[in-house]
């Protein structure tokens, strides 16, 4: 009889320590989902350049909570988005916005010297952009659309001009691939508009 004891409690046990693990292995595969990682893409930053005439620094930039936050966010419909649990960011937006734009701006003012906020490079830059993203929209499969505020700050005096700009920019598919490709274009775009408002208002001749 105590041998019979000795056996149904074995099996208990054995039966308990199942569980445990086979809980212990699905929660392990519910916490390590198959997480893929994106990244804005920026041009190469240009080479043999002549001396910079003035500096720039890009940032800091202030986006909502909504977009800054690792996962990708895009738009159902007018009322529905989705937060892609598996579809992350390498960075914030909050920074990957700034560090676009200020390469692409390199490249479009040969004679300035453009460094995102805070680079040690724009320590003692003339010229400050402060970035407010109030949009960074995506349809899967239409388009995405930026809309920003950027604030043209002068070190000296602290002189400020403000423009509003957006851009909207076709989707070449429905893939998470494709709507980071296209947020990347869209800034691409919106540093074409911010660098020849620069041109106009003198700041890099």
């Amino acid at each position: 009889m105590r041998c019979a004891t000795k056996a149904v409690m074995k099996n208990a046990y054995c039966l308990r320590a199942g569980l445990i693990m086979g809980a212990g292995l699905f929660l392990a595969a519910c916490a390590s989902p198959n997480v893929r990682y994106y990244s804005l893409s920026a041009p190469p930053l240009p080479t043999g350049q002549s001396a910079a005439v003035v500096g720039i620094a890009v940032g800091p930039t202030t986006v909502t909570e909504a977009i800054d936050r690792p996962q990708l966010v895009v738009r159902r419909s007018d009322t529905k988005v989705d937060v892609l649990e598996e579809d992350r960011w390498v960075d914030t937006p909050k920074r990957e916005i700034p560090r676009v734009l200020a390469a692409h701006l390199a490249r479009l003012l040969p004679n300035a010297q453009v460094a995102a906020y805070p680079q040690q490079a724009s320590a003692a830059a003339a010229w400050q952009i402060l970035l407010d993203v109030q949009s960074f929209d995506a349809r899967p499969g239409d388009s995405v659309t930026i809309e920003l505020t950027w604030t043209l700050r002068r070190d000296s005096d602290g002189q400020r001009s403000i423009w509003r700009i957006s851009e909207r920019e076709p989707m070449q598919g429905a893939s998470p691939e494709a709507v980071v490709a296209a947020w990347s274009r869209a800034l691409g775009r919106l540093a074409e508009q911010m660098a020849a408002q620069l041109k106009r208002s003198g700041v890099t001749g």
